[in-house]
């Protein structure tokens, strides 16, 4: 009976024995892991998109009083996520973080498909054995950089230099890198410039307009094949835009003619007067007439050119031109220059023949022929005259 009671307190001293040292050994580990801190844990790219491959730093610190001198071991460094993917395996045997210092620790991850904030964990093991804990968030977004049409002109016409603008912004939460727009025709025929625009980095909400010209070279329907690329962290992403494009060979810019040329000539100088008129479907702004220039003539006060104004169509107007002619000349070029209502300038050259083969007002001198025809009429009067007065 003595026995069993001795052999009950040698059991109970012994279990109280554990507890006491359980409770001392919990007490180290936990005074340990108070000593470990997780400073920062950043991102690459910041702000993930769906299956964005990019990388996690954690940055672990030993405070200044770790274990006296001795700093805190770490064994080993696990990142855990049930919906991000870890590429890349646990750290092992790290070694010991010394008072005060801090050690980067970098983990490969995938993002998952859906977007969402995720709290993958990571997990640290000190040489006590202790572990510490660690969650933080993890952003995944599929917001995109994207091109829209900012303006296309009505008309296309074949052969003309078109102007279009793609305005391009950035939707993400985070920066994007190496923005490039590529541009090319899948569909009709004709010129691109330039066919590669390069814009750069692009930040959250930021917009860009961008211009390029198209010259279509056949009529129809035409399409524009915008493909978009930029880089979030190392990971490229590419999107397109179509922009479907009619061509018309009707040309509506301004069509500025002459008309009615007239003439009168006093010596060597000329006066020429005529009709100038637009016989295109939209206005003609600044229009200007004038001499032309060449060797053998030379425009001359009051009128070298003359300013008509704006043309609208089916519009018109006189003017009138100046010129000294030096040398036998058949022809006078004038020229004709106006704008459109984008600004745009035009020119074009009429030529003008003065050998007489065009309408010319009649000058107050009496032609050679004329004075010849009216010597003999004068002759026959007087011959007239004077037989009738012999015959009486």
């Amino acid at each position: 009976m003595r026995f069993g009671f001795f052999i009950f307190c040698f059991v109970i001293l012994i279990f109280c024995f554990v507890i006491l040292s359980s409770a001392e050994g919990f007490s180290a580990s936990e005074e340990e892991a108070h000593l470990l801190s997780v400073v920062s844990c950043e991102m690459h790219p910041a702000v993930f998109m769906p299956r964005d491959v990019g990388t996690i730093t954690v940055t672990l610190a030993a405070a200044g009083e770790a274990a006296g001198e001795g700093g805190v071991e770490i064994e080993s460094v696990y990142l855990l996520g049930r919906d991000v993917k870890v590429l890349s395996g646990p750290y092992l045997n790290i070694g010991r973080i010394a008072p005060g210092e801090c050690m980067n620790i970098t983990f490969t991850v995938r993002a998952p498909f859906n977007d969402g904030i995720y709290y993958p964990k990571l997990l640290i093991e000190t040489g006590s054995g202790d572990v510490l804990r660690y969650s933080f968030p993890f952003r995944v977004d599929g917001a995109a950089v994207r091109m829209a049409v900012a303006d296309i002109p009505e008309d296309i016409i074949i052969n003309e230099r078109t102007s279009l603008k793609i305005a391009v912004g950035n939707e993400r939460p985070n920066s994007v890198r190496g923005v490039m727009i590529k541009a090319e025709i899948t569909k009709g025929s004709g010129e691109v410039v330039p066919s590669e625009m390069f814009i750069g980095t692009l930040a959250p909400d930021d917009r860009k307009t961008l211009s390029l010209n198209f010259t279509p070279l056949t009529e129809g329907a035409h399409t524009l094949l915008l493909t978009l690329s930029f880089k979030n962290g190392m990971n490229t992403h590419t999107s397109t835009l179509s922009v479907h494009l009619n061509v018309s060979s009707q040309n509506k810019r301004p069509d500025i003619i002459i008309s009615g040329i007239e003439y009168e000539s006093d010596h060597n100088t000329l006066r020429i007067t005529g009709d100038i008129s637009n016989a295109g479907l939209s206005a003609a702004r600044g229009v200007v007439v004038r001499v032309g220039d060449g060797e053998g003539f030379e425009a001359v006060y009051p009128y070298p050119s003359y300013f008509v104004g704006s043309l609208n169509p089916d519009d018109f107007s006189s003017f009138e031109l100046n010129v000294r002619v030096f040398k036998n000349k058949t022809t006078i070029p004038i020229e004709i220059e106006f704008k459109d209502e984008d600004g745009n300038t035009f020119r074009r050259t009429e030529y003008v023949r003065i050998n007489g083969s065009e309408t010319q007002k009649p000058s107050a001198e009496t032609s050679p022929i004329l004075s010849v025809v009216l010597l003999i009429a004068v002759f026959v009067v007087v011959i007239s005259i004077i037989y009738s007065w012999r015959k009486r």
